[in-house]
C-alpha cells in the first residue's frame, strides 16, 4: 500500500485524521512518562518532530483515544483519567517582539470539560508571568495536575546570541517565570522541556535543576528521529523503488542513504539516527539532496560567525584531522560573551559526538549532508571568494568510487585530481618524491569527506599507505608511482592481511599512477 508521506505538518492530529505516514514513537514516550521522575529537558535540533512528538503528548494527556489506535501505546494507557495541558512554543518567537505579549498570544491551556477539549488563554487564568501561579489557578479549576510541555525553550538565546543586553534581559524574564516550580510537584503531572541547541546551561535551570537531561541518555536517545531499524523496517518499498531508480544494488543503498543522512550520535555506541525530514523527503522524491540543510541556515549562528570574525577554516581543519575535543565544562559556561564555536556548532547539530573518554568529547561531521554545509556555506560565508566546488567532487568521488569498488570511474577521478586540480603544482615538488606526493593528495581529499581512515599504518615488519574501515570491511589501498600491480597485490597479500583478523572482508586497492603516460591504473580484489 502506498504511503502517504508527509514533511508539511507536526501536528500530531492531522498526522492521524490524514492517514499520514506516522513511525510510531509511543513506546519511547510511554517507557518516558511511565518512570519515576517528572521532569525532563530534552535538546534536539530542528526538524527533529521535536514538535510532533510534544504535539503527540498533548493529545495522549488529553485522552483522544482515537488518535493512538494501531499504536503500541493504545491498549497501555489509562484513557479514563485526562490531565490539563499547559502548552507553549516559542519556535515563532523573533528578537522584534515582545516576549509578554509572545507569551499571552501563543501560551495555550487545554482542558477536557465533559469529554471535549476546551482551549483557554494566559489572560482567563492569571495576570501575572509566573508559571506557577498558572498551574495553581488550573488546579483550583479542574483539581488535576496539568502536563506541561513547552517547545524550543531557548529560541530567545539563539536570536539574542549578538544582543548580550536583550539576553540577559530575558535570562531574567524567564528565571521569574518559572520560580516556585522547583520542588514543587503537587500540581504538575508531567513537564517537558525542549531546547534546539542546549547552547548553555543556562541560570534559569537554577530554579529547574530538578531536570532531568534526557539529551545524552542512552535508554531515551531514539525518543525522537529515526533509527536505521526503523528505515529498514518502515521504508522497505521506498528502499526497492529507490534501488531500480538509481540502480545500487542492497549495499550500495544503504551505504548511500547512511553517508548522507545518519551519523547523529546520543550517546548510543551501538546506533545512531537519522533525521526524519531527510528521510521523509527522500522517500516522497527518490532523490539525494540535503533536505535538511535546505531548509534553514541559523541567522543566529551566522550573525556570531561573523561578528567574532570566527576562523570556520581552522575549525574545519581540526575536525579533518581529529583535532577537535572539548571537555564537559565547555559546554556548561553561561558567558554569553564567550560562546565556543564548537559548542555552537555542536549544539546546531552540524557536528556529532563521535567518541566519548575520559571526559572529553571529540567532535566530527556527522555525514555528508552537514559536512557540505560547512564547507560551502560558512566557509564561503566568512571566505567569500574561495571556491571548493571541485574539491568537493573530487572528493566525493574518490571516497564513492573506492566504497563501491568501480575502478574506470576511479581512474577518471585520480586524472581529475591530478590534471585539473593540480596541474599548476611546480615539477620538481612533484619529481623530487612522487609517490609521497600523490598519497598526500590522496589523504587530503578523503580527509575532506566524511570519512574515518588510517594513513600510513605501520610497524616494524610493514608499512600500509592507507586503511579505510567501513561497512564491516577493511579497504586497503596502495598507492604507486609507475610500478606494477601484480607486485603491489603480492606485497598486501603477504605483509598485510595477516594483520586482519576481525572484519568480514578485505578489499585491495591498488593504484598506480604512470607518470610518464599521464594515466592511472587500478586493479581492486575483494577477499573474505
Amino acid at each position: 500500500m502506498w504511503k502517504l508521506i508527509t514533511t508539511w505538518t507536526q501536528d500530531f492530529k492531522k498526522f492521524r485524521e490524514r492517514k499520514m505516514f506516522y513511525v510510531d514513537k509511543t513506546k519511547q514516550v510511554y517507557d518516558l512518562v511511565k518512570s519515576e521522575n517528572i521532569f525532563f529537558f530534552l535538546s534536539r535540533p530542528r526538524r527533529f518532530w521535536k514538535s510532533l512528538t510534544l504535539s503527540m503528548m498533548k493529545y495522549l494527556y488529553l485522552w483522544k483515544k482515537e488518535l493512538f489506535k494501531n499504536l503500541y501505546i493504545y491498549d497501555k494507557w489509562d484513557w479514563e483519567e485526562t490531565n490539563p495541558v499547559v502548552y507553549m512554543s516559542f519556535a515563532g518567537y523573533t528578537e522584534d517582539q515582545n516576549m509578554e505579549e509572545y507569551i499571552d498570544r501563543n501560551l495555550k491551556i487545554f482542558i477536557n470539560e465533559n469529554w471535549k477539549t476546551k482551549e483557554y488563554k494566559l489572560k482567563d487564568f492569571w495576570w501575572e508571568y509566573n508559571l506557577w501561579f498558572i498551574l495553581t489557578k488550573i488546579y483550583e479549576k479542574t483539581g488535576k495536575k496539568s502536563a506541561v510541555i513547552v517547545d524550543e525553550y531557548d529560541k530567545w538565546v539563539l536570536v539574542n546570541l549578538t544582543n548580550i543586553k536583550e539576553a540577559e534581559k530575558m535570562r531574567k524574564f524567564f528565571t521569574s517565570f518559572y520560580s516556585w516550580v522547583k520542588d514543587n510537584d503537587s500540581k504538575i503531572e508531567i513537564f517537558m522541556l525542549t531546547w534546539l541547541t542546549k547552547v548553555l546551561k543556562m541560570s534559569v535551570f537554577s530554579v529547574l535543576n530538578n531536570l532531568e537531561d534526557l539529551s545524552f541518555n542512552p535508554l531515551t536517545y531514539d525518543l525522537m528521529w529515526y533509527t536505521w531499524e526503523e528505515v529498514k523496517n518502515n521504508f522497505a518499498e521506498e528502499i526497492e523503488i529507490l534501488k531500480e531508480k538509481k540502480n545500487l544494488t542492497d549495499k550500495q543503498v544503504k551505504i548511500k542513504i547512511k553517508d548522507y543522512y545518519n551519523w547523529f550520535n546520543f550517546w548510543n555506541d551501538d546506533d545512531t539516527l537519522f533525521n526524519p525530514w531527510n528521510i521523509n523527503n527522500l522517500f516522497k522524491k527518490f532523490e539525494f539532496s540535503y533536505y535538511w540543510a535546505d531548509t534553514w541556515i541559523p541567522s543566529a549562528i551566522l550573525n556570531y560567525v561573523k561578528r567574532n570574525r570566527i576562523n570556520v577554516v581552522d575549525l574545519v581543519e581540526k575536525i579533518k584531522s581529529s583535532r577537535l575535543k572539548l571537555k564537559e565544562i565547555h559546554f556548561k559556561l553561561e558567558d554569553l560573551n564567550n560562546v565556543n564555536v564548537a559548542v555552537l556548532f555542536t549544539n546546531a547539530w552540524y557536528l556529532t559526538v563521535k567518541k566519548y573518554e575520559n571526559n572529553i568529547y571529540s567532535l566530527g561531521f556527522p555525514n555528508k549532508e552537514t559536512e557540505n554545509v560547512m564547507l560551502d556555506f560558512f566557509i564561503n560565508f566568512t571566505n567569500p571568494d574561495n571556491d571548493f566546488s571541485l574539491m568537493e567532487d573530487i572528493s566525493n568521488e574518490l571516497y564513492e568510487w573506492i566504497i563501491n569498488e568501480d575502478k574506470e570511474l576511479l581512474e577518471k577521478t585520480f586524472e581529475k585530481m591530478i590534471y585539473e586540480f593540480m596541474w599548476e603544482t611546480a615539477y620538481e615538488w612533484i619529481n623530487k618524491n612522487p609517490e609521497w606526493w600523490l598519497k598526500t593528495f590522496i589523504w587530503m581529499f578523503l580527509r575532506l569527506n566524511n570519512i574515518y581512515y588510517y594513513p600510513e599504518v605501520q610497524n616494524l615488519k610493514w608499512r600500509k599507505d592507507l586503511v579505510i574501515p567501513v561497512n564491516n570491511k577493511y579497504y586497503i589501498v596502495e598507492a604507486k608511482v609507475n610500478e606494477n600491480a601484480k607486485k603491489a597485490i603480492e606485497q598486501i597479500n603477504k605483509l598485510y592481511l595477516p594483520q586482519f583478523t576481525d572484519w568480514k572482508e578485505i578489499v585491495k586497492v591498488w593504484i598506480n599512477w604512470d607518470k610518464e603516460n599521464k594515466k592511472f591504473d587500478i586493479l581492486i580484489e575483494s577477499e573474505k
